[in-house]
């Protein structure tokens, strides 16, 4: 079932239930259809005088016609009192069936669990309305709207639906917790992007399963409508600022979704119609889509899921990309070359910063694609030969290489294969580089590869072993032994299947790991001011020693790529309170010093301020492992060097274990939900907070500036008041970043 397969929640009928099912009208204790408004309380009172208070965690009628249910309550499972006042009751005077079981009865009792309406058509105020119109998921309204996306509700709840449901069982203590034994499956939804407006995109994820299971993958948007965007403004456009613009699609076995549907793509359109309104919508205005990519693993007997967000932000002085050729039907002789126009529209710069493009072909119309040029410049043309095999149904896409925006041509391409000599020209060498070794990775890069049809790929050697093939140019090896020489080279290779002759090789010595040696920096005199308190992660040091350096490498804490942490830097004074300045390194390549691009992470002028805060992001690309952060307070002035030796003030050594992003393995319905979640984001007025155990808050500016703090109001906290801007809120250990509107 449906809870089952989304939040591991079987429901057992009790023993005794035979006592409250009831056969006679005259006799039993409810009302007559027509009353049915009564049947909330009637229900209750029966339950709690039939069955007993303590014999039962959720209850709820199904009446033989009447037409409609009611939950009675929102998030009541095991509430006594409430846990039992839910009802559904058909139309047609059938109660059995998807349609009713679905859209009725799942839709009531996921209420029950803890669920809020999706649909955005009429706005709430829970935080949850994330879906255009009616909304198509169980917790919507499908089909009984003037803004209906579809006839019917899709059997699977929202993203957002899981979160709250998920969070709601976790905070219950009437469940008997069984551990399935079921590994969670893994779910990363890649990197966050800027896309041009206008401009259709795709969205890729991954998702593994230690045990093998059949995963199945969803992308939805994860943006909470606001008051304004009801009835007919719920609906999907592309000149919505914020709100819902893509409906949810039913799962599918593939991690990738096309926005819009590629059905629409391939007709030059940017919306998708549904039944009464438009269902997706490009954005021509400036703003930023949120996307949460859920990996199912459906496993029968208690499944699990995983999620993990992705942010994408609609710049709208770049786009729309288009391509401009093959407009309309035409026919092209196999192996012929043929010039492939799109308009650049400044997707070279504005933030989308894209200098090279792949151009695709497929034959089946869109379903498959396969590449013919890849890492072309992205200047608007470029010639492509024709593979030699006959399609009615050909179509081109040129999309940014390492990115996710792309375009297709509008019309059908035919192609006649003819009988011609078969490719057998191989492609150029390309010419290899490599850079950014540390003790266990380097990074290669090439360029320079060409070939009469099209390079597709590149296939890349350590000494004479095979290690990886790419479409890109780029590639970083992982897993080296430090103090270790290696030799690299690359194959550039087309789509006949012929491989260049080697590039040139590229030989790297990693660095000595385990042995990194930093400079010294002290101060020499600590009798006036010092540092009192570092906390950072799960660092929360108060130091009493007086020494101008202090090693607290002993002292360590997790950080994860990408993700953003909160600072704080408490001085301690003997008597008088002196302006203290701060600076904090960290190394984040592990190569033994803090001289690198970005390893000055922040900076703090001087101050009387007790404690200073401020906010680190770790960099996507810094090296896994365990590296060195200092903390430097000074007298006055920031340090001017991570090696500076200073008179006034202390400094203070500790490590960091930087891991890749991802959620960990869970094991049982009470872990399903892990990482903290911000939503809406942006936010205008209430910003929602799940997945933390923690009620304290604390809101900073992007300078550190402490500007609010306190706790939680039922997972929430009023932002209205803020100017608009970017913010970090801090949550216990953890700190997320979130955009005032």
């Amino acid at each position: 079932g449906v809870f089952e397969k989304d939040f591991a929640a079987r429901m057992v009928l009790i023993a005794n239930n035979d006592a409250v099912i009831y056969t006679n009208a005259s006799t039993d204790p409810y009302s007559a259809a027509s009353g049915m408004s009564s049947w909330n309380s009637q229900l209750q009172s029966t339950l709690t005088s039939v069955i007993g208070e303590a014999n039962y965690d959720i209850g709820h009628l199904f009446g033989a016609s009447g037409g409609g249910g009611n939950a009675g309550c929102i998030g009541c499972i095991c509430t006594n009192g409430s846990k039992g006042s839910g009802y559904t009751s058909p139309a047609d005077a059938i109660p059995s069936g998807d349609n009713f079981d679905i859209d009725y009865v799942a839709h009531e009792m996921g209420h029950q669990f803890g669920g809020n309406h999706t649909f955005s058509m009429n706005n709430e105020g829970t935080g949850a309305n994330m879906e255009p119109g009616s909304g198509s998921t169980i917790m919507g309204y499908a089909g009984i709207t003037s803004q209906d996306i579809q006839p019917h509700s899709d059997a699977f709840f929202h993203a957002i639906s899981i979160q709250q449901i998920t969070n709601n069982i976790k905070a219950k203590t009437c469940s008997v917790n069984t551990n399935t034994g079921n590994s969670i499956p893994t779910a990363s939804a890649g990197l966050d992007y800027t896309i041009p407006k206008g401009t259709p995109f795709v969205l890729t994820g991954t998702g593994t399963d230690a045990d093998g299971d059949s995963l199945t993958y969803i992308w939805e948007q994860m943006d909470n409508a606001s008051s304004s965007q009801t009835g007919a403004s719920s609906a999907a456009s592309a000149t919505k600022a914020s709100g819902p613009n893509f409906r949810s699609w039913t799962p599918t076995t593939a991690p990738v979704r096309y926005f819009p549907r590629m059905a629409s793509v391939l007709t030059g359109a940017t919306t998708t119609a549904g039944s009464e309104i438009t269902v997706e919508a490009l954005s021509s205005v400036a703003r930023t889509l949120n996307f949460r990519f859920t990996v199912r693993d459906n496993k029968a007997g208690g499944s699990g899921n995983n999620s993990d967000d992705a942010v994408i932000t609609v710049n709208s002085t770049a786009g729309p990309f288009l391509v401009t050729s093959q407009n309309s039907a035409t026919t092209y002789s196999g192996g012929s070359s043929q010039t492939v126009t799109w308009d650049v529209a400044g997707t070279t710069a504005n933030s989308v910063n894209t200098a090279n493009v792949d151009i695709l072909w497929s034959t089946d119309n869109g379903n498959t694609w396969t590449i013919l040029l890849a890492g072309t410049p992205n200047d608007g043309s470029q010639a492509v030969t024709i593979p030699n095999s006959t399609t009615t149904t050909g179509r081109i896409m040129v999309k940014g290489s390492n990115h996710i925006f792309f375009d297709v041509n509008n019309a059908n391409i035919s192609v006649n294969a003819g009988s011609g000599t078969p490719d057998t020209v191989a492609p150029t060498a390309p010419t290899l580089a490599a850079s950014g070794t540390t003790a266990t990775t380097t990074n290669l890069s090439w360029s320079g590869a060409t070939d009469n049809v099209g390079v597709t790929g590149y296939d890349v050697y350590q000494g004479a072993s095979l290690i990886g093939s790419t479409a890109s140019t780029t590639y970083t090896v992982t897993g080296l032994s430090p103090a270790t020489t290696y030799s690299f080279s690359v194959k550039a290779k087309d789509a006949a299947g012929n491989a260049s002759v080697s590039s040139n090789t590229a030989s790297v010595t990693t660095l000595s790991g385990g042995t990194v040696s930093y400079c010294s920096s002290s101060a020499s005199n600590t009798a006036d001011e010092r540092i009192g308190n570092v906390t950072f992660g799960s660092i929360n040091n108060t130091s009493t020693g007086t020494a101008g350096y202090e090693n607290f490498t002993s002292v360590s804490t997790n950080v994860t790529r990408g993700s953003a942490y909160a600072i704080s830097i408490t001085p301690v004074w003997t008597s008088t309170k002196y302006s203290e300045a701060y600076a904090v390194y960290i190394d984040y390549n592990g190569d033994g010093d803090f001289t690198d691009s970005g390893e000055l992470a922040w900076t703090k002028a001087g101050s009387t301020t007790s404690p200073v805060t401020g906010s680190i992001t770790i960099p996507s690309t810094a090296t896994v492992g365990s590296t060195r952060m200092r903390v430097m307070m000074k007298y006055s002035s920031i340090p001017t060097s991570s090696c500076e030796a200073f008179t006034y003030g202390q400094v203070e050594d500790y490590t960091l274990n930087i891991v890749s992003s991802g959620k960990g393995d869970l094991q049982n319905t009470k872990d399903l939900i892990t990482d903290v979640k911000l939503y809406p984001n942006p936010v205008k007025d209430q910003l929602y907070i799940s997945n933390t155990a923690s009620e304290d808050y604390k809101i900073f500016d992007m300078g550190g500036k402490l500007i609010d703090s306190g706790k939680l109001q039922r997972g929430s906290v009023n932002v209205s008041s803020l100017v608009k801007g970017a913010y970090m809120i801090q949550i216990g250990e953890s700190a997320k970043r979130f955009i005032k509107n």
